[in-house]
């Protein structure tokens, strides 16, 4: 039977991770891995990987709805999940800093 898992992960006091994992057993059904970052105390969503339409990719998100689409080829969705975290760990300090650059454009 699957089972869904919601967690955040928090960066900074202004940055954190939402995440949200469904499984059966040790099979990864589905997944997201979304970064949010406020600014003016209003949450913002910069990068949002996940596993929508049983495709894994990541979602770049701009101020306005704008959205960029990038598969992550190759990668089933355990792997697709470590990635995600792992990348947002790894560059959410750059996320933070384009998605600002973009609110002031």
């Amino acid at each position: 039977m699957p089972q869904t898992q919601r967690w955040t992960k928090w960066l900074t006091s202004r940055d954190w991770v939402e995440v949200r994992l469904v499984t059966d057993g040790h099979s990864v059904l589905d997944f997201s891995a979304q970064y949010v970052a406020e600014f003016d105390q209003a949450p913002h969503n910069g990068v949002r990987f996940d596993s929508a339409h049983d495709e894994p990719h990541m979602d770049i998100l701009k101020p306005g709805g704008e959205k960029e689409v990038r598969p992550l080829a190759g990668m089933d969705k355990r792997t697709a999940l470590t990635y995600a975290l792992d990348e947002i760990d790894r560059r959410w300090e750059f996320y933070r800093q384009r998605y600002e650059g973009w609110l002031r454009e």
